[in-house]
């Protein structure tokens, strides 16, 4: 028996873009409470960072969902 193996949400690729944003939004909530300085500057820049790379994992389980 050959069970075909369908795309979901099991398969990983939307889990990484939640994760990737919850992180990227307690980085950036980190940022808003520290005080000015390279810290904060790096914490900004890693949590945009982190959103766009949700929003890239998101759009690729999404082209490849409607591939199949």
């Amino acid at each position: 028996m050959d069970l075909e193996q369908r795309p979901g949400a099991g398969n990983g690729r939307a889990l990484v873009a939640t994760v990737l944003a919850v992180l990227g939004v307690f980085f950036a909530l980190d940022a808003a409470v520290v005080e000015p300085s390279r810290t904060r500057v790096a914490f900004i820049v890693l949590s945009v960072l982190m959103i766009l790379g949700a929003g890239a994992a998101l759009g690729a389980a999404v082209a490849v969902r409607r591939r199949r």
